[in-house]
């Protein structure tokens, strides 16, 4: 390994962390993740009891997740051959293996849902591979569910802007848009879901570590969230879920 490979690769084994690691923040995370994917799955009327495929599954922390959204049928994939053994206690189904091991399964999914990884990805070309197998793999008229940071909205060391740490980064949503373009998608449905309460200069505050301990407000930020989701102008979410089909 050196340090020209790609970051999947430099950072196997580093980035398997999940919601469950963090407290009452990752309580937050991941109501309002799972309030978006519950939204996104209505909007498109996508298969639930059909076959998917959590990529990037880590231990396997969304089971009961996918289990509440109706997902009966799903198959982990993660880079990390560590988290397989349990996330296949967890999901039923997991596969030490990324992207590309999506063509290979024994039959195509109908839909592939790649929560929270896209952020580890730092490298543009290692994206749009990621992206171009998702669309090789996938049932035709599967649904390709991807969450992607904004970084109009992501308070990082570079402040509201594009950046890219040791093992994370945030992008434009244009950018995200422009390489899932270039993979052959079409993204049908934009849902936020508001994972970053200190989302402008005006909220800096909030990402104080002694009030994210208040979960007080967290509550405060997940009806926010929703109201905002509700909304039809333009929404500072940190987090968008972007709904893709094949073009």
């Amino acid at each position: 390994m050196t340090e020209s490979s790609p970051s999947f690769i430099r950072n196997r084994g580093q980035i398997s962390y999940t919601f469950q690691d963090v407290g009452a923040y990752g309580e937050f995370l991941n109501t309002n993740r799972l309030n978006a994917w519950r939204r996104a799955l209505e909007l498109t009327g996508a298969k639930r009891e059909g076959k998917s495929v959590d990529l990037g599954c880590s231990y396997g922390s969304w089971a009961d997740n996918w289990q509440a959204l109706g997902l009966s049928d799903v198959t982990g994939l993660d880079v990390n051959a560590d988290v397989i053994e349990q996330a296949r206690n967890r999901l039923g189904k997991a596969e030490h293996g990324g992207s590309g091991r999506i063509a290979a399964l024994p039959s195509p999914p109908d839909n592939v849902a790649c929560n929270g990884m896209i952020v580890h990805v730092l490298d543009e070309d290692e994206e749009l591979r990621i992206f171009t197998d998702v669309r090789g793999g996938l049932k035709p008229n599967g649904w390709f569910f991807v969450s992607v940071l904004n970084s109009d909205f992501y308070l990082s060391p570079s402040g509201f802007q594009p950046h890219t740490g040791p093992n994370s980064c945030t992008r434009t949503l244009d950018f995200h848009e422009s390489l899932l373009a270039k993979a052959g998608f079409e993204i049908a449905h934009t849902v936020g879901t508001f994972i970053n309460p200190w989302f402008c200069e005006g909220m800096r505050k909030s990402a104080d570590k002694r009030l994210q301990e208040d979960g007080r407000f967290f509550v405060a930020m997940t009806v926010l969230a929703d109201a905002l989701r509700d909304a039809d102008q333009v929404k500072p979410f940190s987090e968008v879920l972007l709904a893709c089909r094949a073009r």
